[in-house]
């Protein structure tokens, strides 16, 4: 993320459970099938998205092929979720050029 202009360095997963009771989730949109089948708590959103994306971390290939499928499914997460927020009528704020990072 930091190649394409975003700090994330003091991010870390979360669990759901951080939130549950705390905020409104309008939508949660799962990217694994793990996370489909195993979550089925999010019945108080308002909408629920199943986004299948291959798993960069189970890739198995040299580092630089490796680094690349990261690359890929970083990339295609970035256009799906852009194009999810334009079709909510949500103007997505431009994110840093992808194509200088591949």
């Amino acid at each position: 993320m930091q190649e394409i202009g975003l700090e994330i360095s003091g991010q870390r997963s979360k669990s759901v459970m951080e939130y549950l009771g705390r905020i409104h989730m309008g939508a949660v949109i799962t990217v694994c099938s793990k996370a489909e089948a195993n979550c089925p708590i999010f019945s108080f959103t308002t909408q629920r998205l199943y986004w299948p994306f291959k798993d960069p971390a189970a890739f198995v290939g040299s580092a630089a092929d490796t680094l690349q499928e990261f690359r890929d499914i970083r990339n295609q997460l970035s256009e799906r979720l852009q194009a999810w927020l334009q079709e909510q009528g949500i103007t997505p704020r431009p994110l840093p050029s992808l194509q200088s990072a591949t």
